[in-house]
């Protein structure tokens, strides 16, 4: 997955879970506005990134960098 798809993936379940909470919930809106922070960071660590398939592991602890060396 490129880079920018996991921004905008990120970015986009923050912002829905802001207006979620904004208007569903009690809460202060700074308090929600970390809350959204938090699942933006949760998402986008959590989805992974597109490795190169110079990167890709060929053997245990050898990269195809390693292995044309």
């Amino acid at each position: 997955m490129t880079e920018i798809l996991r921004q905008l993936i990120a970015g986009s379940a923050a912002a829905v879970c802001l207006a979620v909470l904004a208007t569903r919930s009690d809460f202060v809106f700074w308090f929600n506005l970390i809350i959204s922070a938090a699942i933006g960071l949760g998402t986008y660590f959590t989805i992974p990134k597109k490795r190169s398939p110079r990167e890709i592991e060929v053997a245990p602890g050898i990269t195809q960098d390693r292995l044309d060396a």
